[in-house]
């Protein structure tokens, strides 16, 4: 054992030179290098470790730096040394990296600048990110990935929230210095500009493009701003159907909680703090403070020196100027006076395109007053071609006579024939009635023969009805045969009049065969009262029968119903359909 030992210390100094090289293969290693490996049929074998990532620190446990390993677990397998922070892959095949200073040799099939991992990519300046580009894809359930965030520019998009895979704001777009730098759940808001949507955090679709447009803007949606500091100071509610609209440099510059507004033009409604206001045109509205106004302009004029001037909840358009009409110049055009002229004047043109107020009794106009020749009391003259003489009507103030004086209670009288193209008398009109006339020559609507009523019911005719007690019993009509206005009501054995008029009641039953002497009288009953009855006492052999028959006047909702009386309970009404019956016909 001893001698094992001596001879490997022997071993090891032999291996070492005189300047503390060491040498594998070789007995005069290279000067250069703490050790020199000799050999030409064998290679140097790296330790081959299975890592599970590139910050992977367990698998080699406190790795030091410059640690050289050949990882065999995580893609791409390799050469890789620990920088102190990763594990680094040593770079593989011939001159892989892109030159500063520009490569050839590329294709655009295979070659690209970017990650061939799951990992976004930070463009900086001076250790300061000024782009950033993430997962173009996203998942609309979870919000995993990037979720389609763009920005380009120093601080812009750096809300830790917005650029890892747990970040719930999607497809936001960021162009410039400072843009959306606190966005949280902000989506879809697009910011070109410094200072563009500087303060959004979880504002939906805004639009800002211009150094500082929405600057102020935390919360709210929909808002569109074109220009510099174009509604910089606005900071409105997240409310749906708010949105304001701004363009040009300035527009809306001092709203901040005012909704509906659209500005367009250089500084054009710049200190309104109001909603529903319109301004078009340069410093148009520049000083409205209010709401619901409409200016359009080239000035900051107010509401009275304004091109044109509105008030959209009073609905007034006011033109602050001349008013034409097609152009003047040329027929047909022509203007309207800017002055509202005197009481009593009357508007005149020149005929070629101006208007003017004048006062009618300065006017020349010839006109030859006619002569009057009626001189009957309430009759209305007429002219004749000359003069005003008489004429066929007479009016007294209450009633018109044509032809007639009119007579007291007739509006409109007229001796002779008459003729119209159009006739309308409403009252007692209904759809289908008929217009009749009395002895008197009075006119009136009146249900035509078609729409009367025609009702038959009888006895189903299976089923004998049973006379349980003395005295009145109701008939029970449960077959309807025909029923022109659906008036018979099986439930009640009712006819229940849905129009007034005079209705001819006919029904009749029988008795099955009987040995009594009893009375069996039919009567019929209008609104529960007996109207009309017919009786008589039966032979006492064969079957009984009795018919009724009467004429009724009904108003709407009265009833009709068919009774049967007699003196000994147990007699059976024939349920024959052609014996047992209840007929109804309206006449007039």
């Amino acid at each position: 054992m001893k001698l094992k030992i001596y001879i490997t210390i022997l071993l090891l100094l032999a291996i070492n030179a005189s300047y503390a090289q060491v040498g594998i293969g070789t007995t005069s290693p290279n000067a250069s290098s703490m050790l020199d490996i000799t050999s030409t049929n064998s290679g140097l074998l790296i330790p081959r470790v299975s890592l599970v990532s590139t910050s992977d620190v367990t698998t080699i446990a406190s790795p030091i730096t410059s640690l050289l390993v050949y990882n065999s677990g995580f893609a791409p397998n390799g050469y890789y040394y620990w920088n102190g922070s990763l594990w680094v892959q040593l770079a593989v095949g011939s001159n892989a990296d892109w030159s500063l200073t520009g490569n050839t040799g590329t294709s655009s099939a295979t070659n690209f600048l970017g990650t061939t991992d799951n990992v976004d990519i930070v463009f900086k300046r001076f250790n300061i990110r000024a782009g950033y580009i993430g997962d173009p894809t996203y998942n609309l359930s979870t919000f995993d990935s990037n979720n389609g965030n763009t920005s380009f520019g120093g601080n812009s998009l750096v809300n830790p929230t917005v650029n890892v895979g747990s970040q719930t704001g999607v497809r936001n777009t960021a162009f410039g210095v400072n843009v959306m730098p606190g966005l949280t759940t902000g989506q879809r808001n697009s910011g070109v500009g410094d200072f563009a949507l500087f303060s959004t955090t979880t504002g939906n679709e805004n639009t800002a493009v211009g150094v500082g447009a929405l600057f102020s803007n935390t919360i709210s949606s929909g808002q569109t701003a074109f220009g510099r500091n174009a509604l910089t100071s606005f900071n409105g509610p997240n409310t749906a159907n708010i949105g304001n609209t701004a363009v040009g440099f300035s527009a809306l510059r001092n709203t901040v909680s005012g909704i509906s507004n659209t500005a367009i033009g250089y500084e054009a409604l710049r200190n309104t703090t109001g909603s529903g206001n319109v301004g078009v045109g340069f410093q148009a509205g520049r000083l409205e403070t209010g709401s619901n106004k409409l200016y359009i302009e080239n000035t900051n004029a107010d509401a009275n020196n304004a091109l044109i001037y509105g008030e959209f909840d009073n609905n007034i358009v006011r033109v602050n100027g001349t008013l034409q009409i097609s152009n003047p110049a040329s027929a047909p055009g022509y203007s309207l006076p800017i002055v509202r002229g005197t009481s009593g004047y009357v508007l005149q043109t020149n005929g070629a395109g101006a208007t003017s107020w004048a006062d009618p009794t300065t006017l020349s106009i010839t006109e030859t007053d006619p002569q009057v020749s009626s001189v009957t009391t309430n009759v209305v003259p007429k002219w004749n071609g000359t003069t005003l003489v008489d004429g066929v009507m007479t009016d007294d103030g209450t009633n018109v006579g044509v032809g007639v004086t009119p007579s007291t209670g007739n509006k409109l009288e007229v001796n002779g024939k008459t003729k119209t193209t159009n006739f309308q008398m409403t009252t007692g009109a209904a759809t289908n009635y008929i217009l009749q006339s009395d002895a008197a020559g009075n006119a009136s609507w009146a249900i035509p023969n078609n729409t009367l009523s025609v009702v038959r019911t009888t006895m189903s005719g299976a089923i004998d009805q049973a006379l349980t007690t003395g005295g009145w019993q109701k008939v029970t009509f449960n077959n309807v045969v025909f029923d022109t206005n659906a008036e018979f009501n099986t439930g009640t054995n009712r006819f229940v009049a849905a129009k007034a008029g005079y209705y001819e009641v006919n029904a009749g039953f029988h008795i099955k065969t009987n040995t009594s002497t009893n009375l069996f009288s039919i009567g019929v009953r209008v609104n529960n009262g007996l109207y009309q009855e017919t009786g008589g006492n039966h032979t006492g052999s064969g079957i009984a029968s009795r018919n009724i028959n009467c004429i009724v006047n009904l108003a709407v909702g009265d009833y009709v119903e068919i009774f049967v009386e007699n003196t000994l309970s147990g007699a059976l009404i024939d349920g024959y359909s052609g014996k047992t019956f209840f007929e109804v016909k309206q006449i007039k």
